[in-house]
């Protein structure tokens, strides 16, 4: 309650509730009830291969839920298709398709099999990195793929940092895609974050329990403004690429090396399609 009140006061009107595993909340009934009772929009975000039961039901009440998935197997893509096939609206399902660890042609079957139930899905490529199978196969072809099943409205390219150049040329416009200080999150203890992909306690904004300021609110137009100063702002697409996500602020070159190779090999794809 002093979590939906904090809510409230600052005029969100929706939450999203995530885990681990949403569904194995045993309270999970009983938070919604409060919440949708205090006037917020409640969405679930949880792995599709969860407790299937438990989906359908949410689901077929009518609200919102995000589904990750990442294993487009066979036996997968059948498990989905019978989860689908039980519900009775597909308007509020959203899928994002996350670590591509197959190869490109699994992956291009399972959106087919969404797009049959008239699903759009988001494919994130914040995890199009070195790990996956996508990556060592031939990141150059993937993407032009990808490009190409975008344009033609079968999915949408989603990233935090890797994909602006993409982005920016599917939809004819720039814009710097960043939820810092714009998407909150609150952990279980009630430490505010200014972007849901913090999680060190070092990194939050205030505590929303015990009002305790823990730190104040770095923004982004901060962190493009120190980059600028740095080797990063010399780049010649610094003002597209803004020098990637944010994170890197807070956690180092975790994300930056990956953000410059990903970036210009977009870029090389996208001049190649633009020539043909």
């Amino acid at each position: 309650m002093a979590i939906i009140s904090y809510i409230k006061e600052n005029r969100i009107s929706s939450v999203s509730l995530t885990g681990g595993d949403v569904f194995m909340n045993p309270f999970l009934a009983e938070i919604v009830a409060i919440t949708e009772n205090e006037g917020l929009m409640v969405t679930l975000l949880a792995n599709a291969k969860s407790n299937q039961s438990k989906i359908i039901k949410w689901i077929n009440s009518g609200r919102r839920i995000n589904l990750t998935f990442s294993d487009f197997s066979e036996e997968s893509r059948r498990f989905v298709y019978k989860l689908l096939s039980n519900c009775e609206s597909t308007k509020k399902i959203y899928f994002v398709i996350t670590y591509m660890n197959q190869s490109f042609e699994e992956v291009h079957a399972f959106i087919n099999l969404l797009n049959g139930f008239n699903i759009m899905p988001e494919v994130n490529m914040s995890f199009l990195d070195e790990s996956t199978y996508m990556f060592r196969e031939n990141l150059a072809n993937v993407l032009e793929k990808l490009i190409l099943l975008t344009l033609q409205g079968q999915i949408k390219i989603i990233s935090e940092y890797v994909t602006a150049t993409i982005r920016d040329y599917v939809n004819e416009k720039v814009m710097f895609r960043c939820s810092l200080n714009k998407r909150l999150k609150i952990d279980i203890d009630g430490n505010l974050f200014p972007c849901p992909f913090l999680y060190k306690r070092e990194h939050a904004i205030r505590n929303v329990i015990n009002g305790d300021n823990l730190k104040n609110i770095v923004t982004v137009e901060h962190i493009i403004n120190k980059r600028k100063k740095s080797s990063c702002g010399q780049c010649e697409r610094f003002d597209s690429c803004l020098g990637g996500c944010p994170l890197g602020y807070f956690y180092g070159a975790l994300f930056n090396g990956q953000h410059c190779f990903l970036y210009n090999v977009a870029v090389k794809t996208i001049e190649m399609l633009m020539k043909e």
